[in-house]
């Protein structure tokens, strides 16, 4: 019997390279978007918000692909939930992503280059001012998109129990968690609810290496893959 074992390792190495990328992102950043003269910042070293675009460009590749590798046998199980990991993992996740990369980029360019506009500087002081307001509208945005495709990925491996059951009910608790941490910033309520993002993340790089170093359940494999396609 097929024993999915790359597949499970794959999707270990995605989920761990992702969420690795993810949090370097934030601590090569952290400092730049915290200052009130974060233009300034970039001009006089823009390395670390390219390092931080780049993280996120290896985030949204590395964890557009999970899905890929999980279809072929969430689909086994319910179709419909299982295109919808697909959806909201693959392109929908990727595109908020993307939209962060070219705006840190953008970003790192209008500081490196801002003097070249002379008379325009009224415009690309407008122009910049957007692009700072849509890096801090896409986060939450992103992060709700997130939640939909994670709380897919975990009731998936709930129902078909390729992983263990705490260890995936620890992601769909940590899925509730993440998202009201972004519903709060989404509707720009007071409470700062951040440290609640934690339990997901640990989770995430648990299942990684479970995934990594013992791959599928193998029972439950064998009873999924004797459905059928």
């Amino acid at each position: 019997m097929k024993t999915y074992r790359k597949t499970a390792m794959a999707v270990g190495l995605l989920y761990a390279a992702g969420t690795v990328a993810g949090i370097l992102s934030l601590l090569f950043t952290k400092e730049i978007f915290a200052s009130s003269d974060f233009l300034g910042r970039i001009a006089a070293n823009p390395a670390p918000l390219r390092a931080g675009a780049f993280c996120v460009l290896v985030m949204a590749l590395s964890l557009a692909a999970m899905p890929v590798f999980l279809y072929p046998l969430f689909k086994r199980e319910d179709p419909a939930l299982a295109m919808g990991m697909v959806v909201f993992r693959g392109p929908l996740e990727a595109c908020v992503y993307m939209a962060t990369v070219l705006s840190w980029l953008l970003l790192a360019a209008f500081a490196e280059h801002g003097a070249a506009f002379g008379a325009e500087a009224a415009s690309a002081s407008a122009a910049v001012w957007l692009l700072r307001m849509t890096v801090d509208i896409a986060a939450p945005m992103n992060s709700i998109v997130f939640c939909v495709g994670a709380a897919f990925v975990y009731i998936l491996f709930f129902r078909t129990r390729l992983l263990p059951r705490w260890l995936t009910a620890w992601g769909i608790g940590g899925t509730a968690l993440y998202l009201l941490v972004y519903l709060v910033k989404f509707f720009d309520l007071p409470p700062n609810l951040d440290p609640l993002v934690l339990p997901l993340a640990v989770q995430e790089m648990a299942m990684a290496l479970r995934l990594i170093f013992k791959g599928f359940d193998r029972p439950a494999l064998e009873a999924l893959l004797a459905r059928g396609n």
